[in-house]
């Protein structure tokens, strides 16, 4: 997964996806992934285990700790 690239995901599942290959990339453990976006770990481990589905708030909260940047763009 290259960090430059654009991606445009259509739903929760998606960007969970994005999220997941990127921590392994950049050789981030669960605990750090927690540490970092102020989520706790049972709740990552609920996600990866499909227990449960993020709030998109939560979601959000995981992209600048993997080193990914959101852009929203309005259509007219």
């Amino acid at each position: 997964m290259n960090a430059n690239r654009i991606y445009t995901p259509h739903n929760s599942a998606e960007f969970m996806e994005i999220i997941w290959e990127r921590q392994k990339q950049i050789g981030l453990s669960d605990y750090e992934l927690a540490r970092l976006s102020g989520l706790s770990r049972s709740t990552l481990s609920r996600w990866k285990n499909n227990q449960r589905a993020p709030m998109w708030y939560q979601l959000l909260s995981l992209f600048p700790a993997v080193g990914l940047e959101i852009k929203i763009i309005e259509k007219d």
